[in-house]
Parts: structure tokens; sequence; C-alpha cells
């Protein structure tokens, strides 16, 4: 039988050193020392474990919404410049006709 969704312990098994290494990362109270030797303060809960739709978001938003807009940036200049480019075009050719 086939699984269709993975704990988060699967999913950072099968990314990479890096990637895993941040979702350990992030998991670990502000408090914590990495050579500590108490896992967690005695009164505080234990950390929720990271989905693996939002490790992609923290991954890779950035990125996403970076190329988005220059993708906005570039699209409405040339529209711009285009929409310019027509009017001088129109105002030539009333020219040409008077």
């Amino acid at each position: 039988m086939l699984k269709t969704a993975y704990s988060v312990r699967e999913f950072s098994k099968n990314v990479s050193r890096r990637f895993a290494c941040r979702l350990n990362f992030s998991q670990v109270p502000r408090y914590q020392r990495s050579y500590s030797t108490v896992s967690k303060a005695p009164d505080e809960p234990a950390a929720k474990p990271i989905s693996p739709h939002v490790a992609f978001y923290r991954e890779f938003g950035k990125p996403i919404v970076y190329v988005s807009a220059i993708t906005f940036v570039t699209y409405f200049s040339l529209l711009g410049l285009k929409r310019k480019l027509r009017s001088d075009e129109d105002l030539i050719d009333e020219g040409k006709s008077d």
C-alpha cells in the first residue's frame, strides 16, 4: 500500500543534509545551546514538528517572490514601452495624413 503523507522525520531523511540541518536547527529552542545535555526545559512542552509544506515555503518562499516581482516589473515595463511606441507611431501617422 502506498503512503501519501510523510511524517517530518521521514521527510527530513529524504531531503539533502543542508535542508535537514535547517529543519533540526529551527526546532531547537533559543535558550538551549547545541552542546547542552538537557533536551528541554522541564516546564515547557516539546517543540511542534514542522510540516513539509511549511518547510518548503520557508526554504523557497523568498526566491519565488523575488522571481515573481522581477517578472511583473519586466512585463509591465514592456507593456508601457509598447503603449508609448504605439502612441508615437499614431502621432507620426496622423502627421503624414494631413
